[in-house]
């Protein structure tokens, strides 16, 4: 049986490996996988957990002409909620995107987006987002007045905390009035609001983080946004935020309140927002899509970057990050995606857990799931799978057709079909079939400066080509560029020798590949019998963790070529 379905570091429900609870509902839910079943999951950020472990969820609900904040309760991680209880009553109008802190006092701290019409549709201009705090009091028994604490256009927020020093930190990416989507840094810029008084009054950060944008990128060219923090042992404040420069940039504080310039950090990213969470000993969690944006496709821009989401642990200083590993899988990444709207496994929320363990909430566009990760999982240097738990640990769609709209059709390639030799046991089947780009299928496993990677192919007869990639990071399973950007590239053909060995058709072939990224090397064994050192094309600052699989043929191969199991061992 496959590693992932053995491991212990994932809850599971129905067939989506990592996820205990999945889905609120929606509209969308019934386009979805009929095994991927409905759960509590949750939007927004507003839910903290208490010294007890208790969790609570604040809501604001419409009463008559006004709203009411309410306050919902869980003794069993979300799994179950009370129903909710008044605190306060707030002013009419939309309240959103909240998130709540449990500061040093025993009381709340919660912070709201609020929409301010003015009038048109330009961002800071005459259409405003505004940030509004309140906070409670006498044991949590009463409630601030509601106050606007930011007047401009902002985007989502993740979360506040309070430092050491009593401190409160609430980062937000604000809207320049007048500044234009693009080139040079996008139209936002990065700071935060502090207050030294538990939240009686706010200051504004004179510090203004940005990050390069190209008009050329795939995506919504806003700049620096939607930053997440954590404070550090030694009393420094780390701040990662969402760009579109194919990396999480990074700012590092002594005090919260001025930030150095922010500059990329090791963390490949799509344009999705980071989740910062800090463990029981000091080590940082990270929850983030390390994944590339897939390519436009004639000019015309193509959703994506979002189709799995990745956790990663770091020691208390933060320098060094390890695991790397999918801890959710869009279960409809196979599927016709919709014509509108954002979707996938992006805006994660984490939440610790009495056991060690931490919750995760994330995902948009009807997607949203509550799972479960144990950090002793992520810091595993083993992964395998032999295909008995079918395609759950890989993805293996296959994009098609023009885009429109930011819209580009979807099916799945790669299939699983029976092994020629073992009777109910299957393998992968890889090919091009038709006109659409050959097959591709992508997995991943603990990230490693160095490491081991097994695998049993057969080469069948008449295939026309196929390719074996290292990489850091997630790509598309047909997207050129995993890989053109590789690390490691070795293709595969019907007599082509890998360095010194054949691969002769109808045959199950061992490949050992054993990979040193400070050397910058990777030695091949084909059979037990080495093969060939082969140099690295490109570098990595985290070591290597995805496997890429593809057909290569430039026309049509109906013969393809199977793989039976995988396995990786890493050293860190």
């Amino acid at each position: 049986m496959a590693q992932v379905r053995q491991d212990p570091g994932f809850r599971l429900a129905g067939r989506l490996l990592g996820v205990f609870a999945c889905l609120g509902t929606s509209r969308a839910a019934a386009a979805l996988p009929p095994e991927f079943p409905a759960a509590p999951a949750w939007t927004g950020r507003a839910v903290i957990a208490t010294p007890t472990g208790t969790w609570q969820r604040f809501e604001v609900a419409r009463a008559g002409t006004a709203n009411r904040l309410g306050l919902r309760e869980s003794s069993d991680h979300g799994l179950t909620w009370s129903e909710p209880r008044p605190c306060v009553d707030l002013p009419a109008g939309v309240w959103s995107g909240g998130a709540a802190l449990w500061d040093r006092r025993g009381e709340i701290q919660l912070f709201f987006i609020r929409p301010r019409d003015g009038g048109g549709r330009d961002p800071a201009v005459d259409r405003f987002l505004d940030l509004w705090h309140l906070r409670s009091a006498n044991g949590r028994r009463d409630w601030s007045e509601p106050r606007r604490i930011h007047a401009g256009y902002i985007g989502a927020i993740s979360n506040a905390i309070q430092l050491r020093s009593g401190r409160l930190v609430m980062p937000f990416g604000d809207w320049v009035a007048g500044r234009v989507r693009g080139a040079p840094t996008g139209a936002i810029e990065t700071t935060v609001l502090y207050s030294d008084d538990d939240g009686a009054t706010f200051r504004l950060s004179p510090s203004r983080l940005v990050a390069p944008v190209s008009d050329d990128y795939n995506g919504d060219k806003v700049g620096a946004c939607e930053p997440a923090i954590v404070e550090l042992d030694d009393g420094r404040v780390l701040m990662l935020m969402r760009t579109q420069a194919g990396w999480l940039y990074q700012s590092i504080s002594d005090d919260g309140a001025r930030w150095p310039a922010a500059g990329p950090s090791v963390l490949h990213a799509s344009t999705g927002p980071p989740a910062l969470g800090k463990l029981p000993g000091g080590r940082i969690l990270l929850a983030w899509n390390n994944c590339e944006m897939p390519p436009k496709v004639g000019g015309q821009g193509v959703y994506g970057g979002r189709d799995v989401l990745h956790a990663a642990l770091a020691e208390p200083g933060a320098t060094r990050w390890r695991g790397f590993r999918e801890i959710y899988r869009d279960p409809t990444r196979n599927l016709e995606p919709p014509k509108r709207g954002d979707r996938g496994t992006a805006y994660p929320e984490l939440l610790p857990m009495r056991d060690g363990r931490v919750a995760v909430v994330s995902g948009q566009g009807g997607r949203r799931a509550l799972f479960q990760v144990d950090p002793r999982w992520l810091d595993e240097t083993a992964q395998a799978d032999d295909f008995s738990g079918g395609l759950e640990g890989w993805s293996v769609f296959k994009p098609f057709g023009a885009a429109s709209g930011w819209w580009r059709n979807r099916t799945q390639g790669a299939q699983l079909v029976p092994h020629p030799q073992r009777p109910g046991a299957r393998v992968l089947h890889l090919r091009r079939p038709d006109e659409r780009d050959a097959d591709g299928a992508v997995w991943n496993f603990p990230n490693g400066i160095r490491g081991t990677l097994s695998l049993r192919v057969r080469l069948a007869s008449g295939m026309a080509g196929g390719s074996v990639a290292l990489t850091d990071r997630f790509f598309e399973p047909t997207d050129d560029a995993g890989e053109k950007q590789a690390m490691f590239l070795l293709h595969l053909g019907i007599d082509r020798n890998i360095g010194s060995a054949p691969l002769r058709a109808d045959r199950w072939h061992a490949l050992d590949l054993s990979w040193d990224t400070a050397a910058g090397t990777l030695q091949l064994t084909v059979d037990g019998r080495g093969a060939a050192t082969v140099r690295a094309a490109q570098p990595t600052r985290t070591g290597i963790s995805y496997l890429r699989l593809r057909a290569t043929a430039s026309g049509h191969d109906a013969a393809g070529w199977l793989v039976e199991s995988v396995k990786a061992t890493v050293a860190r």
